[in-house]
């Protein structure tokens, strides 16, 4: 459903949700990490366009939301964004893999949305997540 085709607190609350969410700033983030990509992609003989921007919009959403990696990598953490979409649907152990992945993903940002709550854990004053 479209939001101009609803009415009322819900419309209301998704059409203020967006627009507070891409300030400049959020663009100047993925434009920074589009500029970087492309000084990498310049120091190789070739690219996947796909798997790039993949990385590019990966990085960019946790530079943004402030979401704490620990131990994983940027590049790790796409090959599971990536993999839970790409494999999203189907029938078979890659869906399985899919919504394991899903479910996992939902753990970690809900344990970082509950700790940051809490005070146990600050994103910076940037963060989405309050």
């Amino acid at each position: 459903m479209s939001s101009l085709s609803m009415t009322g607190h819900i419309a209301t609350a998704k059409q203020c949700f967006f627009p507070s969410c891409w300030r400049p700033n959020r663009w100047r983030i993925f434009h920074e990490e589009w500029l970087a990509a492309v000084e990498r992609w310049q120091r190789r003989d070739e690219i996947s366009l796909f798997e790039e921007v993949n990385l590019i919009l990966t990085r960019s959403v946790v530079r943004w939301s402030g979401l704490p990696l620990d131990a994983k990598s940027p590049a790790d953490l796409c090959l599971e964004l990536s993999g839970m979409v790409e494999n999203a649907g189907g029938v078979g152990p890659s869906t399985w893999l899919a919504l394991w992945r899903r479910r996992r993903t939902e753990r970690l940002v809900g344990s970082v949305v509950r700790r940051t709550r809490s005070g146990e854990r600050a994103l910076g004053e940037n963060a989405p997540i309050r």
